[in-house]
């Protein structure tokens, strides 16, 4: 469920404003769940069937069965992450990710700046760490 936080602009779409995500109703066990897992030089992401090991050197690493796409990983500092992926060597993803202090949640901006150019494309949530 999302609430709006702020309207868009005078005469844009109805859709068009600021909204923040309050619950996702009818989540299964199977539902995407994404596993950080701390390396001696980076981490290994699994998502949705898709495992990387990404080293914090800001090299793209290629993900796998998805030509022209990578992504590289940054420690912006102790609690944060900043994720960049690139289609064909262009960015087209920015996500940083903060650790809240207690490391129960984490804060996620996702930048899409393939539609931000056009509409607006920053999605902000909080994960919350299962136990």
């Amino acid at each position: 469920m999302f609430t709006r936080t702020s309207k868009g602009p005078t005469g844009s779409h109805a859709l068009s404003g600021s909204w923040e995500m309050r619950t996702i109703k009818n989540v299964s066990g199977t539902a995407p769940t994404t596993t950080y897992q701390r390396t001696k030089d980076g981490l290994k992401v699994s998502a949705g069937g898709t495992t990387l090991d990404i080293k914090f050197d800001g090299r793209d690493y290629p993900v796998q069965g998805e030509p022209h796409h990578t992504v590289s990983l940054k420690r912006v500092n102790s609690d944060t992450i900043e994720q960049t992926e690139k289609q064909d060597g262009e960015v087209f993803r920015i996500i940083r990710m903060t650790v809240s202090k207690d490391g129960k949640s984490m804060n996620v901006v996702d930048t899409d700046k393939q539609t931000d150019k056009q509409r607006g494309g920053t999605m902000t949530y909080t994960a919350e760490k299962r136990p």
